[in-house]
């Protein structure tokens, strides 16, 4: 059954829709969890790469790592979904957040499982992290992982009718 989740964006004047598959075996192995706040961010970073680790060749890497901070889990899984409509390569606009995002890439990517499980430098394309506030008393962190394909389509719908098709591995755009 597809999900369907929806925002309202101030300002935007066409419907977006994007369309995200993913097959079971990068499904399966996201996890969420509420970890105790005093493991701060090194808990979340040894959270994410053993994640990963225990994920094995399942989610078929190279793969695409995002990681939702939140005030809960059902926030954190939310922000670790969206990451993965993020552009591969693109880093998150905090630096802080974004050489965290390196940060995890490089130790992932050091887990050695390359592409398929077979062993190699690859193991990880990518890694988005995005968190919202939450109380110091809290420290939920969610991974979610998608395969190499990342197949993903995006379409906008004008108010005049026009429909405008987003390719995302070549960032291409043809309009109809």
């Amino acid at each position: 059954m597809p999900w369907i989740d929806w925002e309202l964006v101030e300002g935007i004047d066409y419907a977006e829709v994007t369309v995200l598959l993913k097959g079971g075996g990068s499904e399966i192995v996201a996890r969420a969890r509420n970890l105790v706040p005093a493991e701060g961010l090194k808990g979340v970073m040894k959270y994410v790469i053993e994640a990963v680790y225990e994920a094995g060749p399942q989610p078929c890497p190279p793969i695409i790592v995002s990681v939702g901070i939140g005030a809960n889990v059902s926030i954190a899984m939310k922000l670790a979904a969206k990451g993965l409509l993020r552009p591969v390569g693109v880093r998150h606009e905090d630096p802080e957040v974004a050489r965290l995002e390196e940060t995890l890439l490089q130790a992932i990517n050091g887990i050695g499982y390359g592409a398929h499980g077979m062993g190699g430098r690859v193991t990880a394309l990518d890694v988005h992290v995005d968190y919202a506030p939450r109380h110091p008393a809290t420290l939920s962190v969610a991974v979610v992982m998608n395969c190499w394909a990342a197949r993903r389509a995006t379409m906008r719908v004008y108010a005049d009718g026009r429909i405008e098709y987003i390719t995302h591995l070549h960032l291409n755009k043809e309009v109809v």
